[in-house]
C-alpha cells in the first residue's frame, strides 16, 4: 500500500494493538514500512479479514489516507504475479491450502 503522508512508528503500533471502527475492532497481523520518501509512504499489512474497505477506513481513522492499495495473497494463494483482470486456476494443493486455512480459521 502506499501512503500520501509519512507513517510514524506509533501508528504502526497502533495499527498492530488494534483500532475501534464502526462495525467492530480491527488488529493487523503484521504491518511494516517498506520504503518512504517524498511522495509518502510504502507499506505491508497483513489482516485476517476483510470487512468493506477496511484497509482504508482505518487509516481515515488515524488521519491518513491510502494512495495506493496492491493485494498479493488472498490467504496461502499468492496472486502477486496476475495481472489485473486476470484469472488462473488454482492447482489441487492451493485449493487443499484453502480448504485447511477456512477449516483452521486463519
Amino acid at each position: 500500500m502506499q501512503i500520501e503522508d509519512k507513517i510514524k512508528s506509533k501508528d504502526i503500533a497502533h495499527l498492530k494493538e488494534g483500532i475501534e471502527l464502526e462495525d467492530g475492532q480491527f488488529r493487523a497481523l503484521e504491518a511494516t514500512v517498506t520504503e518512504a520518501n517524498k511522495k509518502g509512504t510504502w507499506g505491508f499489512l497483513a489482516i485476517e479479514e476483510g470487512r468493506n474497505r477496511i484497509i482504508r477506513r482505518v487509516f481515515a481513522a488515524m488521519g491518513l489516507r491510502i494512495r495506493r492499495l496492491v493485494r498479493i495473497a488472498i490467504g496461502p494463494i499468492t496472486i502477486s504475479n496476475i495481472p489485473a483482470g486476470e484469472h488462473r486456476r488454482l492447482s489441487k494443493q492451493e485449493v487443499i491450502s484453502l480448504l485447511k486455512a477456512s477449516t483452521s480459521g486463519h
